[in-house]
């Protein structure tokens, strides 16, 4: 007679058991999808930043002896070599886990881009087992029958939504990377220590903390967070226990408390100030004259509106752009519809997050992990120097995939609910492939972007930049004078949006040159010196269309008299050149 062998059933997924071993474990596939999504950029070069972080830092490219002033100097110091210039950024930049990591890399490798892009996709492949264990931790007390499945979803949502791109794409990012990285492990290892009643978890949880925060500053909101994740999946019996939610975190207070101290030492205690040029602070606007701070109409329909730009980035990953500086953004104020439709967004969300405090919903818990993560980045508590930027949701974005994962194990049949998330799995997984191709490097970057970001002066004043770079490369004095042409027009535009923009003067200063309009480069570079003397590069550029277009004005018929100012003025700034000194020996008289 035989026996009927009852499927076992897994108490925490709520599903029947495998009788074996898949051969590949399921927290796997996030990381093989991720690996598979992103295999595109293993052949790009270095973009943006990564310039300024690796290329040409010369902390990182000292390898691992480079470490003591990675730790103890901003972040910016290795590439402007000059103090005071790099904290020129709205309250500085330290975060030198990624650096130490990229100067381990330079140390074995040099500045091979392909060893760094495959860093990057490695580090976003573990992040995403990473996240599938972390909520599989998270929610398996819940009642929910369907806790294997919201993870492994939400996981999946995660790995494939656009949005991403700039994280992995962008060696830079490695930041962004570690930072949530080292988050959720510390409060996997929270988590953990509930469970097991083992400190040495906490502990763990620490380590992980501290790592985040030397990562980056976002880490912090984590403080808010684990505590939220305590409350919602460790109090089924309906008790909150204040004085254990405390011993559970210490160490990572303790860690937060040690990066806090070293940052303001390193930093002089700068944690954000409002500063007054607009590329750092989108929150001023020019009137002819100077520049003028926001009111607090103009400042928060500007906020908001940055809010409601996130959710809808993150339902419709569409335009995607690497730049959103000002003024992406324009002057909003509470009259533009998109404002007010932010706003309702946004209470909606925080409807949803207090009004399922006591049932300790999934979706209660969502929106509060969403809002304390995208706080930091939000301009309402201190500037960030930019309105918003793709990188600033990675964090964030881990609360839509869980609520949208929530949502789509919900239906009684799912036929439907699972179509439908194929279906946007797919296209996702297509625009993420798609935008892989933009980060290229910097000129491809620049020619999509630009069509996004139009008004931003930043994205104009590069392109121009990029233009004039590949201007240099060609032979026909036609081809380039034409090409420098459209360089000046997008420098112009730049221009237009931040009226005294220092690179903008430089870069149509250097277009100038090129085309051999000496006397036009001359004054775009002295209106650069006016701003900043200590411009990079700019002393030399000045002096020597100074020289070249006295040279020009010599050749012309009562052009000597400008022509002895302009020599002077070069020698001012450089009094051994020969040549110049020859020039007024013989007409300066």
């Amino acid at each position: 007679m035989s026996k009927k062998i009852k499927a076992k059933t897994n108490p925490v997924a709520g599903h029947p058991a495998s009788p074996s071993k898949p051969f590949i474990p399921i927290y796997l596939w996030p990381a093989l999808l991720a690996l598979v999504l992103y295999a595109n950029t293993l052949g790009h070069g270095f973009a943006l930043d990564d310039t300024i972080l690796i290329v040409k830092n010369q902390f990182t490219n000292k390898g691992i002896s480079g470490w003591g002033k990675i730790f103890s100097t901003d972040t910016f110091l290795g590439y402007y070599q000059l103090e005071g210039r790099e904290t020129m950024i709205t309250g500085g930049r330290y975060r030198p886990f990624s650096m130490a990591f990229f100067a381990l890399i330079y140390q074995f490798f040099g500045a091979k881009p392909f060893v760094f892009h495959l860093f990057n996709v490695l580090l976003y492949a573990f992040s995403a087992v990473v996240v599938y264990k972390t909520l599989r931790t998270l929610l398996h007390r819940t009642a929910e029958e369907s806790v294997f499945s919201i993870a492994f979803i939400a996981t999946l949502l995660f790995v494939a939504h656009p949005v991403h791109t700039e994280v992995v794409a962008n060696v830079k990012s490695a930041d962004e990377l570690f930072c949530l990285l080292f988050s959720l492990l510390s409060l996997f290892f929270v988590l953990k220590a509930n469970d097991s009643g083992q400190n040495k978890w906490s502990r763990w949880a620490g380590l992980a903390f501290l790592c985040a925060c030397f990562s980056k500053e976002n880490a912090l909101t984590f403080l808010a967070v684990i505590p939220l994740a305590l409350w919602f999946f460790r109090s089924d019996d309906g008790r909150f226990s204040a004085g254990k939610t405390i011993r559970l975190l210490a160490f990572p207070l303790l860690g937060a408390v040690l990066f806090i101290l070293v940052r303001g030492a390193v930093l002089d205690w700068k944690f954000g100030e409002n500063a007054n040029v607009l590329i750092n602070n989108p929150f001023i606007k020019w009137t002819g004259a100077n520049w003028v701070p926001f009111n607090f109409g103009e400042r928060s329909a500007a906020i908001v509106y940055s809010m409601g730009k996130y959710l809808q980035l993150l339902l419709f990953p569409h335009p995607l752009t690497h730049d959103y500086y000002p003024r992406f953004i324009g002057l909003v104020t509470w009259s533009d519809v998109w404002v007010w439709l932010s706003a309702a967004a946004i209470m909606f969300i925080a409807y949803i997050g207090f009004k399922g405090l006591k049932q300790k919903s999934i979706l209660s818990f969502s929106a509060l992990y969403y809002g304390a993560t995208l706080s930091i980045v939000s301009n309402i508590f201190f500037p960030i120097g930019t309105n918003m930027a793709e990188r600033f949701v990675y964090m964030p974005s881990i609360a839509f995939c869980v609520a949208l994962g929530y949502l789509f194990t919900r239906p009684k049949k799912h036929k439907l609910a699972w179509g439908l998330l194929a279906v946007i799995l797919v296209l996702y997984s297509g625009k993420t492939v798609i935008r892989n191709r933009v980060w290229k490097d910097n000129g491809t970057l620049a020619a999509n972007d630009i069509k996004t970001s139009a008004n931003s002066a930043k994205l104009n004043n590069s392109y121009g930049a990029q233009l004039c770079q590949d201007a240099m490369k060609l032979n026909d004095p036609r081809e380039k004078t034409g090409l420098t042409n459209v360089a000046i027009g997008y420098f112009n535009k730049a221009l237009e949006i931040n009226p005294d923009y220092i690179e903008a003067f430089y870069g149509r200063g250097s277009a100038w040159f090129i085309q051999g309009n000496f006397m036009a480069a001359a004054q775009d570079y002295l209106r650069a010196d006016n701003i900043d003397p200590q411009f990079p590069n700019l002393k030399t550029n000045l002096v020597l269309a100074l020289r070249e277009a006295a040279k020009v004005l010599l050749r012309q018929e009562g052009g000597r008299a400008t022509a002895v100012q302009y020599l002077r003025e070069a020698q001012r700034r450089y009094p051994n050149d020969p040549e110049i000194n020859t020039l007024l020996a013989q007409y300066g008289q």
